[in-house]
């Protein structure tokens, strides 16, 4: 029989066996069971608890209960509630279903050493001096902090702060109301990394087979039909649709006004920009979602002065970086950027521009010409087609010149252009210019293409 708990077992109690020698019988085996059913009642159901191990447990207790005696103990304070139930013995009842509560107040986490208090939604089955957890209301291993319970009123509890290894929030920081609150333990130190595994065998590399022999070229495709024409090119110019008051000069654009226009889609921020009946002006910013853009006064010469109004309607194109005439020096004012074509024998309108020559540099002692400019195609030569395209004032409504070509490639072809009044010629002052493309000869089938337009000032 069995000596253990009250003594632990001998060689009288438990005597050993020799195999061949000793006679198994009954009773020996029922003193194997007894010792074993003793060992079980003296430690109890689960003894090593939340632990790994029986000697786990016994560790972290030790370890706390020599931590809670360096804690210096206050005046006696009011008697506690009672506390919770023990481990359940092996017959005993179930304890209570309580393992959390909600905090109903934020938490400001104190110093190491320090406490604070926060108040639960229900603290009746807490009792003090347990290590309590409070998780965030989004649990995460960073969103949590370990504390010790040192008081408790009502539903108020008062918590700890003390000093753990394990990753605690900062001093300062406050827990949210909604975060939860368990008893627990603190977390043990992770175990060891465990070997890594052998790599597994390279395969065999599989042999590269033999290239192949060029098989001869094909036969040349015929031509695919034409393509659909594109769409119209976007004007790069457009005008003011409410007036406005010229702000004070300023081109960096700290000064600025807000104009409404009818379209902003050409410009580009830091673009300067011409208005008639305004002057130049820098692009700011052009609000998405909107037709406006704010600009800030260049200041350069013709410029209105700051608090004229300038009249609704205005003209705004492209305009350039004032400075003088570096000889040879050529301007150029797009009214077509990228492709442009039609089958229609009557006029298609592909852009347009504002120009005047008034505001540009005469020439004084240099030669300055003007020229239109573009880059013409017909769809098939030898068949009686032409490209023309019209450049068109539409301000006083007429032709100022019409290229044109019969090529069925990529063509340059110009015009030179004087400054003065009536059909052929540029007005000195702001016109609004048209481009139009249309097509003579040949049928519907046979497009013509623009690629560019554009007038050229040249100073030589």
């Amino acid at each position: 029989m069995t000596n253990y708990p009250a003594k632990i077992d001998n060689s009288q109690s438990l005597p050993t066996v020799i195999d061949g020698a000793t006679n198994i019988s009954a009773s020996f085996i029922n003193s194997l069971r007894d010792t074993i059913i003793a060992i079980e009642k003296e430690l109890g159901i689960t003894p090593s608890g939340l632990h790994t191990t029986v000697r786990g447990r016994l560790d972290y207790l030790e370890t706390t209960l020599s931590y809670l005696e360096t804690i210096s103990v206050g005046a006696t304070g009011p008697t506690g509630p009672a506390g919770k139930d023990g481990y359940a013995g092996a017959t005993g009842a179930t304890g209570p279903a309580k393992v959390s509560a909600t905090l109903t107040s934020t938490y400001t986490i104190p110093m190491a050493g320090s406490t604070a208090i926060v108040t639960l939604d229900d603290a009746s089955w807490l009792s003090t001096n347990v290590l309590c957890l409070i998780l965030y209301p989004n649990p995460n291993p960073t969103a949590s902090f370990y504390g010790l319970i040192t008081a408790i009123s009502g539903n108020t509890v008062t918590i700890q702060n003390i000093p753990t290894t394990y990753p605690n929030q900062s001093a300062g920081n406050i827990i949210p109301i909604g975060s939860s609150l368990t008893i627990t333990t603190l977390p043990g130190p992770n175990g060891p990394t465990g070997p890594t595994g052998p790599t597994g065998a390279t395969g065999p590399t599989g042999a590269t087979g033999p290239s192949g022999v060029t098989g001869p070229t094909g036969p040349t495709g015929p031509t695919g039909p034409n393509g659909a024409s594109g769409i119209t090119g976007q004007p790069a110019y457009t005008v003011t649709t409410s007036s406005f008051t010229q702000p004070a000069i300023d081109p960096t654009g700290g000064i600025n006004v807000t104009v409404s226009v009818a379209t902003n889609v050409w410009m580009a921020t830091g673009e300067i920009v011409y208005i008639s009946n305004g002057g130049y002006y820098k692009v700011i910013s052009l609000p998405p979602g909107t037709t406006t853009v704010v600009l800030s006064n260049m200041g350069y010469t013709g410029n209105v002065s700051a608090g004229t109004t300038v009249s609704n309607s205005s003209a705004v194109s492209p305009g350039g970086l004032q400075g003088g005439i570096l000889l040879p020096y050529k301007l150029i004012f797009p009214g077509v950027g990228g492709f442009q074509q039609t089958t229609n024998t009557g006029a298609t309108d592909i852009g347009g521009f504002v120009f005047d020559p008034s505001s540009l540099y005469s020439g004084g002692g240099a030669n300055r010409t003007i020229k239109a400019v573009a880059l013409l195609e017909v769809n098939q030569a030898g068949i009686g087609e032409t490209a023309n395209l019209v450049l068109y004032n539409l301000t006083d409504g007429y032709a100022v010149t019409t290229l044109t070509t019969t090529i069925n490639t990529p063509t340059k072809v110009s015009q030179g252009l004087t400054v003065g009044s009536g059909p052929a010629n540029l007005p000195n002052s702001e016109i609004v210019y048209i481009w139009r493309l249309y097509r003579t000869g040949g049928t519907s089938l046979d497009p013509v293409t623009c690629k560019t337009a554009y007038l050229e000032v040249t100073y030589s």
